[in-house]
C-alpha cells in the first residue's frame, strides 16, 4: 500500500523489534535479520534527527526499524509484525525471544562504543 492510498495519512508507526536466539550463533542472527528485514520492510539503520546530526546509525545485528505507513491500530500493526516474525523463527528453526516496540512518538539514541 502506497502512502497516497491511506484512508487516514496522519496514521503512521515507528516500529523497532529486537530479538535474542537461544544457543544460535552471529550467522543465524544475521540471516533471521535479513528475512524481516526484507519481509517486513526494515531498515537495520536508525536514521538520526537533523539535530543529531543527521547521519544514519546500524542497529545491532538483532535489531530492526522501519517507519510504519499503514491504514492500522498499533495493536494490529503489532500483531501484524508478530505473526511474521514467528513465522520466520519457525522457518529458520529457531527459538528465542523477541521485542516489538509499535508507537507514534518516541526519542531515539543511538551510538557506538
Amino acid at each position: 500500500m502506497k502512502m497516497s492510498e491511506l484512508l487516514n495519512h496522519r496514521t503512521s508507526y515507528q516500529v523497532l523489534i529486537t530479538f535474542d536466539l537461544t544457543g544460535a550463533e552471529t550467522s543465524k542472527y544475521r540471516k533471521l535479520r535479513d528475512t524481516l528485514a526484507e519481509e517486513l520492510e526494515l531498515e537495520t539503520y536508525i536514521h538520526m534527527s537533523k539535530d543529531e546530526g543527521g547521519n544514519p546509525s546500524e542497529l545491532p545485528c538483532n535489531t530492526l526499524a522501519a517507519l510504519w505507513a499503514k491504514d492500522a491500530s498499533e495493536q494490529e500493526t503489532r500483531n501484524y509484525f508478530q505473526k511474521v516474525i514467528l513465522t520466520a523463527f519457525k522457518n529458520h528453526h529457531l527459538h528465542g525471544r523477541y521485542v516489538i516496540l509499535v508507537a507514534q512518538n518516541w526519542a531515539v539514541a543511538a551510538d557506538e562504543f
